[in-house]
């Protein structure tokens, strides 16, 4: 059989989904490992309904606050 027409599957998705954040360097990755930060993010649709809704509250009012710094400091007499 041809090698040459076969597929990599590695190659046929190239935007594998995931959910691993990448190291920014060996001492975040040796921190990782040893200290047992996480290193994956956070799927909003796993999480139990009142959190799910709890962030998006809060991300909105993060970004209407932000929003209205910013006319605040443009609008400023």
């Amino acid at each position: 059989m041809d090698e040459t027409n076969k597929e990599n599957p590695k190659s046929r998705n190239c935007k594998q989904e995931t959910n691993e954040v990448p190291s920014f360097n060996s001492v975040t990755d040796h921190y990782g490992k040893i200290l047992g930060v996480p290193n994956k993010r956070v799927d909003l649709r796993t999480m139990p309904k009142f959190l799910r809704w709890f962030a998006y509250l809060f991300y909105t009012i993060l970004i209407l606050g932000g929003i209205l710094f910013i006319f605040s400091v443009i609008f400023r007499k």
